[in-house]
C-alpha cells in the first residue's frame, strides 16, 4: 500500500488481473507498489488515500486524501429530474456518481462527464439488482407508469433491489399522499409504506406539484380561453424541477436518517390567481 506520487482514480472491471495492472504501470499511469482488491466499494489506504474502480472507460489520475467518498445512483437519469440531479452531483465533484436508464445510449453524455452508467428497468428486477449492487445510496425517481397498478410494481421492485443490496433510499414522493383524492396517490403512499417497512434508512423528498406542469396545462385553457379545475379556492404552492433537484441531490449527498420531508415552492396560490398571473404574462384573458 505504499505509494509514489499519485495514486489511480480509476476503473476496475470484474475481469482485472494483476497482468492489467502491470500493463498499466508499464504505460505509466500506476506508479509504486500497491495490492488490488476487487471490489465495487472503494478501497482505503492507511494514509487516507482512497482508490475507486470506475468503469473501464473513465481514468482521472488523482487521488483523494482524508476524504470520504460514496456511490450514488440517480435512476431515471435521462428524464429531466434525475438528469438536473446528476449534473449538479457531477459538478460537486465529491462522490462517485452512477446514472441508471433503461437505455443507456441516452445518457452518453453523463458519462463523458465523469458518470457511470447502468442499466435500470423497473420492469426488470433483476436490472435492478445488477444496478444496485454496490451503491451506498440510491434516488428513486417515481416513473411516469399510470397503468392500473403498474407504477407500484414498479416502484416495489425498485425498493426490493435497494434494500438487498443494503443501499439507504432516497424518494421523490407527493404530498400526503394517505387518503388523497388523487388518482395516483396510492402509488406514492404504497411506495413509502414499502420503504419504510424495508428498515433501510430513508429520506422521502414529497414534491409539491411542480410548476412546470403549468406549460401543459395552460396553452390549452388560452385557446378556450377557460382554466378548468377542481380545486375551487383550494390554493396550491407550485416548486420548481430545479429546486426540487438541489434538494434531492443534497439528501442524495449524505446519510438518511428516515425524514419524511414536503418541498414546496414560496407561494400559496389559488388557480384564479394562476390564471390571473399567466394572462397578465401572456397579454390574454383567461
Amino acid at each position: 500500500t505504499s505509494r509514489t506520487g499519485h495514486l489511480l482514480l480509476s476503473t476496475c472491471p470484474s475481469t482485472w488481473t494483476m497482468t492489467s495492472c502491470m500493463a498499466w504501470r508499464s504505460a505509466g499511469v500506476i506508479t509504486g507498489s500497491f495490492k488490488v482488491t476487487i471490489s465495487r466499494k472503494p478501497a482505503v489506504f492507511t494514509d487516507g488515500v482512497k482508490l475507486l474502480f470506475y468503469t473501464w472507460s473513465h481514468l482521472v489520475t488523482t487521488y483523494h486524501k482524508g476524504t470520504t467518498m460514496s456511490n450514488l445512483l440517480i435512476t431515471g437519469a435521462n428524464g429531466k429530474l434525475g438528469r438536473h440531479v446528476t449534473q449538479l452531483l457531477l459538478e460537486a465533484g465529491k462522490d462517485h456518481i452512477i446514472a441508471a436508464s433503461r437505455d443507456t445510449s441516452k445518457i452518453t453524455d453523463l458519462a463523458a462527464k465523469g458518470a457511470e452508467t447502468r442499466t435500470a428497468d423497473f420492469d426488470d428486477p433483476a436490472s435492478l439488482a445488477a444496478a444496485f449492487r454496490g451503491v451506498d445510496r440510491v434516488l428513486i425517481i417515481s416513473t411516469d407508469s399510470l397503468g392500473t397498478g403498474q407504477r407500484l410494481r414498479q416502484h416495489l421492485n425498485a425498493v426490493k433491489a435497494a434494500a438487498e443490496a443494503g443501499a439507504e433510499i432516497v424518494y421523490t414522493s407527493m404530498p400526503k399522499p394517505e387518503g388523497s383524492a388523487v388518482t395516483f396517490a396510492p402509488d406514492h403512499a404504497g411506495t413509502e409504506q414499502a420503504i419504510i417497512a424495508s428498515g433501510r434508512p430513508y429520506t422521502i423528498l414529497r414534491d409539491a406539484w411542480y410548476q412546470e406542469n403549468l406549460l401543459m396545462t395552460l396553452p390549452g385553457a388560452f385557446a378556450s380561453g377557460t382554466l378548468y379545475t377542481s380545486a375551487g379556492e383550494g390554493r396550491l404552492s407550485h416548486v420548481s424541477h430545479a429546486d426540487v433537484a438541489r434538494s434531492a441531490a443534497a439528501a442524495l449527498s449524505k446519510p438518511s436518517t428516515n425524514q419524511i420531508l414536503t418541498l414546496t415552492g414560496p407561494e400559496l396560490l389559488t388557480t384564479k390567481q394562476i390564471a390571473a398571473l399567466a394572462s397578465e404574462v401572456i397579454g390574454k384573458p383567461l
